[in-house]
């Protein structure tokens, strides 16, 4: 059987991924330039756009709770995905400071497995971890998700809002 798209669901991530873009910028427009005409724009900007991010974890859980379960092995399977490309990308990442930008500040293995338990890698990656904990959590949630009646999803929702 074909899914079908949702097509509100993907003009949203249009939007929110410029939106993000926007932050981005504006951020570093206004960074340090307190009073002045670029700040109020940053400003603006940056705080108009910052619905993105969590619009983003809200479509993927709305594209994550499907009518079926996921077995806890999908769920561990999918952790296990994103996990690793969290390591890989976070290697990466150590990698081109530390050779390339020259900015390492002690043996790079020992900084990778610090910065990687710590979660401080670089706030680009943020997403990446939180990717982690929701498949790990996935299966719980939708259980009690299907478990609830439509009054008490609206209360959680309303509540968690």
């Amino acid at each position: 059987m074909e899914e079908r798209r949702n097509i509100w669901m993907d003009l949203l991530k249009i939007v929110s991924a410029y939106a993000i873009v926007l932050i981005h910028i504006s951020g570093s427009r206004y960074y340090g330039t307190f009073g002045s005409d670029d700040f109020l724009k940053g400003l603006l900007f940056n705080a108009s756009t910052r619905f993105a991010v969590p619009c983003f974890l809200l479509i993927t859980g709305a594209l994550t709770m499907k009518k079926e379960r996921y077995p806890i092995v999908v769920a561990l399977r999918q952790a296990k995905k994103y996990l690793f490309l969290l390591l890989g990308a976070s290697f990466v990442y150590l990698f081109a400071k530390c050779i390339l930008w020259q900015e390492c500040e002690k043996n790079f293995l020992a900084m990778y497995w610090e910065v990687v338990a710590a979660n401080r890698v670089s706030g680009h990656l943020w997403y990446l971890y939180q990717l982690v904990w929701i498949w790990l959590m996935i299966p719980f949630v939708q259980l009690l998700y299907h478990k609830s009646s439509v009054k008490q999803r609206l209360y959680f929702v309303v509540f968690t809002v």
